[in-house]
Order: C-alpha cells, then sequence, then structure tokens
C-alpha cells in the first residue's frame, strides 16, 4: 500500500485536523483509564504514529491502545476486498518485523499479547458498519435480530464535525451493531 507515516509528535496541524474529521486519527487515551494507569500513555504522543493509505481506505495506528491497529475501510458490499486488504498489510507488516528480528508477542496458551488484559489472546477483530435508513423508523425489527444473534445495538450519537464532513448532510444519529 502507498501512502503516507507521519509521527503523531511531528503531525502538521491540518493533517492532523483533516485525519480527525475523517475519524482515522489516533486519539490519545483517556484519564482514569486502565491504559494511562498501567503507564501505556506514558509520554505521548511520543513513539507513536499513524500510516494511511492514499486513498485513505487503510489505516495504521502504532503505539495507540495497542502496539499496532489495522484499519480497512470499504463502501459498498465489499468484505472480502476489505479482507483480502487487511491480510496483505498483516502480512507485509509481519514480514517487516521479521527481516528486523522481531516478531508479534505470541503465548501458545494465552494466544497474541498486548497491553490490554480484555484484548488477550485477540489477534483479529472486524465490524462491519451498514446504513439502515428506515430502522430509525421501527428499531423493534433489528433489536429483534440483535438480540437472536446475540449482537449488541448501539446508538452513537454523531458529531456537528461528523455531520460537516458530509457536507451537512445525513442524521444526527446512528446505530452501531457489535458482537
Amino acid at each position: 500500500e502507498a501512502g503516507e507515516y507521519w509521527e503523531l509528535s511531528e503531525l502538521e496541524p491540518d493533517v492532523e485536523s483533516e485525519l480527525e474529521t475523517e475519524d482515522l486519527m489516533l486519539c490519545k487515551p483517556k484519564k482514569n483509564t486502565l491504559h494511562v494507569a498501567s503507564g501505556a500513555a506514558r509520554d505521548w504522543p511520543d513513539q507513536r504514529g499513524v500510516f494511511f493509505s492514499e486513498d485513505k481506505g487503510c489505516v495504521l495506528w502504532c503505539n495507540g491502545l495497542d502496539h499496532a491497529t489495522i484499519v480497512v475501510l470499504e463502501r459498498g458490499w465489499q468484505a472480502g476486498a476489505a479482507l483480502q486488504r487487511f491480510l496483505r498489510l498483516y502480512r507485509a507488516l509481519e514480514a517487516g518485523l521479521r527481516r528486523q528480528g522481531m516478531r508479534f508477542s505470541v503465548d501458545k496458551g494465552l494466544g497474541f499479547l498486548g497491553t490490554s488484559p480484555e484484548r488477550l489472546g485477540l489477534a483479529f477483530r472486524a465490524s462491519v458498519t451498514v446504513a439502515l435508513p428506515t430502522a430509525k423508523k421501527d428499531t423493534a425489527p433489528l433489536k429483534k435480530v440483535c438480540e437472536r444473534e446475540a449482537l449488541r445495538l448501539e446508538r452513537k450519537k454523531r458529531s456537528d464535525e461528523e455531520q460537516q464532513a458530509e457536507g451537512g448532510e445525513g442524521e444526527d444519529e446512528e446505530w452501531r451493531v457489535e458482537s
């Protein structure tokens, strides 16, 4: 993937603002969280960075809440394409680590090791966001499906910046479904 890497401590204000508007910015952990208490946010923003592809369809956050977080964004029903892109990036990152004599921290019993006990063993988490314009009118069917499939349905209030990024169009809230 061609793109740009920015150290957070050297990020130009206009680039930082653009990434924040597009919800692609690595955010400093909030005070009074496990990550801050454990020292994972020490010396923020030093030694942290963000890579984004030319089309901003791929973002890699370095040394945020995890050592590395790969985000792949695909519009439409391209879940397979998103997965393929993720796998290419993951393999490239793994190969780059190997060339430097490093690897991801993995324990045979615990799985992947990172900075957060709640994510212990996880190497992959996927989420899909879909637009369901009619669900706002009647959420009962969506709630029923989520309950049946053991999914969590969450209402998220969209910020003025998110709405403005879409040219003032769209609703002021959206629904998220997570496992």
